[in-house]
């Protein structure tokens, strides 16, 4: 069986901002919501469906508590990638890189630990750590892609530190490879646009 990480929405451009409405919910005890799952893979799934971000962190806990070696390191990689996600959502970047490095031990060659913690050092203006981690997810799989065919991500998440960077050059090279990976990528298109901006081709931002 294999487990699925829910899909980050890839960071956008810093001219377009993204309001994302958290739905949180008090904090619950573990034993009684996830009394109804007693396997590892029962209480990842019911962790994937839950609404609440917390509820989920609850679920992924116990699941980490039933699982087993027999179950497979990729697995816990998901789980612990799950829980960054979950994090993340709560705008606890710091507590989500954490679980990101920890999915990074138990499967070092699975790109979503690098993407995903990418993300949160881009929110925390860690752009360093942003490039290096963005550059190894790209070095495990030249395609850059990320959670179910998302062809180009990694490269254009990268695209976006260059940007803040104010690196443009090096930001539109990104684009275009996101681009040559998925030639409908818009996000890859708006935020080669920005870059255009930023350096005043505004006929090339345009188009």
């Amino acid at each position: 069986m294999r487990l699925k990480n829910k899909l980050r929405q890839l960071f956008t451009p810093v001219i377009i901002t993204a309001v994302l409405a958290i739905i949180l919910s008090g904090t619950a005890n573990l034993s009684a919501l996830t009394e109804e799952c007693n396997s590892f893979f029962t209480c990842f799934d019911k962790g994937y469906q839950a609404e609440a971000q917390e509820d989920k962190l609850v679920y992924f806990a116990k699941a980490l508590k039933l699982w087993a070696p027999s179950d497979g390191a990729s697995s816990k990689a998901v789980i612990y990638n799950n829980r960054g996600i979950a994090y993340q959502t709560l705008k606890k970047y710091g507590k989500a890189i954490l679980e990101y490095g920890k999915a990074i031990q138990a499967d070092p060659k699975d790109i979503d630990g690098y993407y995903n913690r990418g993300i949160s050092y881009t929110a925390l203006k860690q752009y360093a750590k942003a490039l290096a981690d963005y550059d190894k997810a790209i070095e495990i799989k030249p395609s850059g892609e990320y959670g179910p065919g998302q062809k180009g991500a990694a490269y254009s998440n990268r695209g976006v530190v260059y940007n803040h960077l104010k690196k443009y050059d090096k930001a539109i090279a990104d684009f275009d490879s996101a681009l040559s990976l998925d030639p409908k990528f818009a996000i890859a298109y708006i935020n080669r646009a920005n870059s255009y901006c930023y350096k005043k081709e505004y006929g090339k931002a345009i188009a």
